[in-house]
């Protein structure tokens, strides 16, 4: 009986890391960035690094919500530390699926230390979501109110899809 719970618990932490990167972004560039920088005049990433949405998306919010040089140099100073915090986040969540593995590919796992990394796991999604959260309400310090409300309403329409 312990052992089904403990791989019920596996199955939905699993399921957690999978719907992370799907919350997040998987930070994966559109081959179509490319070509729409080069009609630009600059480089792909010269403006935007990878990291929470596409460089697309970040396009279009520049050029939907108007952004002043301050507030885009602004968003790209707090990406980029939000992105090394992420990036730590994921790092210490690969440690602890390793841990996992390992624990669970052993001849006698231990189902208190199992269940030990899987809470540590939990707290570790928990941080993630803290970082997701902060994100956006570092976006929303930089923005005025009828950008906020266009971005809130461009977001919407993104979740729809």
């Amino acid at each position: 009986m312990k052992g089904r719970k403990i791989l019920a618990g596996i199955f939905i932490f699993s399921g957690i890391l999978c719907a992370s990167g799907d919350l997040l972004g998987s930070g994966r560039r559109d081959p179509g960035v490319q070509e729409r920088e080069k009609v630009r005049g600059r480089r792909a990433g010269d403006r935007y690094k990878s990291g929470d949405f596409s460089d697309r998306y970040w396009d279009r919010i520049d050029e939907e919500l108007e952004l002043t040089d301050e507030q885009r140099r602004e968003l790209e100073t707090r990406r980029d530390s939000l992105r090394k915090r992420r990036l730590e986040i994921r790092k210490s969540s690969a440690g602890i699926m390793k841990k996992l593995r390992e624990e669970l590919d052993s001849e006698d796992p231990d189902p208190s230390r199992i269940e030990a990394l899987i809470e540590e796991a939990g707290e570790n999604y928990k941080e993630t979501l803290r970082a997701r959260v902060e994100s956006l309400e570092s976006f929303r310090d930089i923005l005025t109110d009828g950008q906020w409300e266009r971005a809130r309403k461009m977001r919407m329409r993104r979740r729809d899809k």
